[in-house]
C-alpha cells in the first residue's frame, strides 16, 4: 500500500491481483450503482480506517475499499464492528457483505459482515435441469465434488428447491470448468 500513497500507483502489481479469481463471483465497485437497497458482496484491500463512537458508548467504523476497479465505502455499525475489530484495519484484504446504500447521493456499503480474504468461500448455486436429471449426472457430480473437496458450500436447484448439500467444494477454474461443461453456464452461479 506504500506505493500506491508515495508514488500514486502499484509498481510490483495491485495486491490483489493473486486474488483476481478468487474475488470474480464478487461484485465491484462500478457495479454498486445498479444495486440500490440490495445485498451485495464485494472483496478488496481496506485503505482507510475511521473508528468513531456511538451516542451509546459503542464503537463502530467507517472504512475505505479499494478494489480493481475504485473504492468503496463501507458502515460498520457497531453489532458488525465488534466482531469484526481485529479484520477491519489498513492494508487487510476483505470481502464485504452487506446491502448497498445511497444515502446523500453517496453509494456505500451497510456490512452485516466483514470477512478476512483468505477465509472467504463463495457459496455455489447449481440448477440440474429437468433433461440433464438423470442417476448418471448426479453420480458426475458426485465424482466432482470428491476431487475438489473444499471450504465452498454447494446449493443444488432440483424441482424448483433450493437445497444445500453436506459435501463442500473448494473454488477454483478446474472446478467452474467441470462444472459448466455438465450442467451449462446459466446453470452454475457462484456469489
Amino acid at each position: 500500500a506504500w506505493e500506491k500513497e508515495t508514488l500514486g500507483f502499484y509498481i510490483s502489481g495491485h495486491p490483489l491481483d493473486d486474488l483476481r479469481e478468487k474475488f470474480s463471483a464478487l461484485k465491484t465497485s462500478k457495479d454498486l450503482g445498479g444495486f440500490i437497497g440490495r445485498r451485495v458482496k464485494v472483496g478488496g484491500l481496506i485503505t482507510d480506517v475511521r473508528r468513531i463512537m456511538t451516542k451509546r458508548g459503542e464503537s463502530m467504523a467507517f472504512v475505505k475499499v479499494e478494489d480493481f476497479d475504485g473504492t468503496i465505502d463501507v458502515t460498520l455499525f457497531p453489532p458488525v464492528f465488534s466482531k469484526s475489530f481485529n479484520v477491519a484495519l489498513p492494508d487487510e484484504v476483505v470481502v464485504v457483505e452487506g446491502r448497498v446504500d445511497n444515502a446523500n447521493d453517496t453509494i456505500s456499503i451497510l456490512a452485516d459482515r466483514i470477512t478476512a480474504a483468505e477465509f472467504y468461500a463463495a457459496d455455489f448455486w447449481l440448477t440440474i435441469p429437468e433433461s440433464l436429471e438423470s442417476p448418471a449426472t448426479f453420480a458426475k457430480l458426485k465424482k466432482i465434488f470428491a476431487e475438489h473437496a473444499g471450504t465452498s458450500r454447494v446449493f443444488l436447484n432440483k424441482f424448483g428447491e433450493w437445497k444445500r448439500i453436506p459435501q463442500k467444494i473448494s473454488d477454483g477454474s478446474v472446478l467452474r470448468g467441470e462444472l459448466i461443461k455438465l450442467l451449462g453456464a446459466d446453470n452454475v452461479k457462484i456469489y
